[in-house]
């Protein structure tokens, strides 16, 4: 079975981390925190969601689930960390990449021919040719008091540049979503479709 490590433990990171653990997946998850890895470790969690207390503990029962401070050697390396927006000097508002950006330097620290994983920081941190690793892009459409659930039953995108890492993140993500379509593009098409979902609930929700 494919080790899974999650970049992350927050609002994403914490549900899928124990949603690909209940799928069978052996599964790391990985924070800067360490007060939060402690915490998720003693079994308890951090953030308010609905039954994700009673899933934490069924997957650490597993034997299967355990989060640590510092990268290890994976198989598969999801990030699952915030970008928010920031402010340019001509005042527009861009995204801030150096939560993904400090995180795919961890996974580069620890990264092996083969992985399926972030890109090109990636590359630059490991020594690796960009040639040697898989990346793919999986934008996650959940919304908060429904993530355990829409984990498993929403269709899903995946994106990337080369159709082998495209079957190799759906071979992973399958075992997973137990409802929903996983549909196959390329990366940049991918993130469009999330923009353009969220751009719509934008819109809903300000009308």
């Amino acid at each position: 079975m494919k080790k899974i490590e999650i970049m992350g433990c927050g609002y994403i990171g914490l549900p899928t981390a124990i949603t690909f653990t209940l799928a069978g997946f052996e599964v790391c998850g990985f924070d800067v925190k360490q007060e939060v890895v402690d915490q998720l470790n003693d079994g308890k969690i951090h953030i308010v969601e609905p039954g994700l207390q009673d899933a934490l503990t069924k997957a650490l029962e597993t034997g299967r689930l355990h989060f640590v401070a510092k990268p290890e050697p994976a198989d598969v390396f999801i990030i699952a960390v915030q970008t928010p927006y920031r402010e340019t000097e001509d005042h527009k508002r861009v995204s801030d990449m150096r939560f993904v950006e400090s995180a795919a330097r961890e996974v580069g620290s620890v990264a092996k021919p083969g992985d399926l994983c972030v890109q090109s920081i990636v590359a630059e941190v490991s020594g690796m040719d960009k040639s040697q690793f898989m990346t793919a892009h999986c934008p996650e459409r959940i919304i908060p008091g429904r993530m355990l659930i829409e984990l498993r039953e929403n269709d899903r995108i995946i994106g990337s540049n080369r159709p082998e890492a495209a079957e190799y993140a759906k071979s992973i993500y399958e075992k997973v979503v137990t409802k929903g379509t996983i549909r196959l593009t390329d990366d940049l098409t991918a993130e469009m479709c999330k923009l353009t979902e969220n751009t719509f609930r934008d819109i809903n929700i300000a009308s």
